[in-house]
């Protein structure tokens, strides 16, 4: 029995066994355990909580009422331990995803469907964030793990961050969202060459216009928007631009515009995950794997 328990759980053992010394063979104890326990918690709050027969022993009025508040206690206490070991099993608890986009579609889908199925008792909480914010929640352990589409070199903020583990997930073609009048049904790097080209405010682009200028392409021309996602399909049906994302969050139901395949080199980004090592939590130890078996074969491609 945990140490500082034992006095209420003698207390209800003796309550429902009606004796002490039955109380003690319940409980594994001696019985003079039992008898010297009760009239000390007796003597600490100041209440008779048996009153003594000639065969055994029987709550008084007061006893009832405080048996009835130690069981809520210890049924309370049960139910902590039980949740502390699922949530040490991964069974339970909860995981803090940020993403770099809102992944509407695609391998993120199948992967936190399998998650949540193997794991329902797990509270999945997401995040969409820009670049910059996923780091800052990283370091402040807002999030347990973090997904972003990176371009090599990584960031030299995230190098910062402390012993900083990652692990490669899926690869995401990159699309152009464009006017509904543009004539081709697809895009190159070239095509992109003097337009205004929307983002994201936080949206790492200098190293995406670094990205695609040592692949021999023209250098683009970026534009932040302090807007939502949404919001830059709305911006390029304006007219003000167009932009490039993930092929899985790309919406192909914003009027005036269209979803088209970036057929260049270097039009493929590797999403990976990142998260720190001193993040102890079993159901991220479990999404990991889950991701490990699921893109294994992708990453060898």
């Amino acid at each position: 029995m945990r140490g500082d328990l034992t006095h209420l759980r003698i207390i209800v053992a003796a309550a429902e066994a009606g004796s002490f010394s039955a109380a003690a063979d319940r409980l594994g104890v001696e019985v003079s355990a039992v008898s010297r326990r009760i009239p000390y918690l007796e003597d600490r709050i100041g209440v008779c909580l048996f009153d003594r027969l000639g065969r055994g022993v029987r709550l008084t009025d007061a006893g009832r009422s405080y048996v009835a508040s130690v069981r809520d206690i210890l049924d309370r206490m049960e139910r902590a331990d039980m949740d502390a070991r699922l949530a040490a099993a991964g069974i339970n608890g909860r995981l803090n995803i940020g993403f770099v986009w809102s992944f509407a579609s695609g391998p993120i889908v199948d992967l936190m469907r399998q998650f949540q199925s193997a794991n329902p008792s797990v509270s999945v909480r997401s995040f969409e964030r820009c670049d910059d914010d996923l780091m800052v929640g990283l370091e402040t352990s807002e999030f347990d793990i973090i997904m972003t589409a990176i371009v090599d070199p990584l960031h030299p903020r995230w190098k910062a961050i402390d012993r900083l583990l990652r692990q490669k997930l899926w690869l995401e073609q990159l699309v152009a969202v464009t006017p509904e009048s543009f004539p081709v049904g697809y895009v190159t790097w070239e095509d992109l060459a003097g337009r205004i080209v929307l983002c994201r405010s936080g949206d790492d682009w200098r190293r995406f216009v670094n990205h695609v200028r040592e692949l021999g392409g023209p250098t683009l021309d970026f534009s932040e928007q302090n807007v939502a996602l949404d919001s830059l399909l709305g911006l390029v049906a304006a007219g003000t631009g167009w932009c490039i994302l993930p092929a899985s969050s790309a919406r192909d139901d914003v009027a005036n515009t269209k979803i088209l395949p970036i057929i260049s080199e270097g039009a493929t980004l590797q999403v990976e995950a990142f998260w720190r090592p001193e993040v102890d939590n079993p159901a991220l130890t479990r999404l990991l794997a889950l991701a490990r078996q699921m893109f294994t074969k992708t990453n060898q491609a």
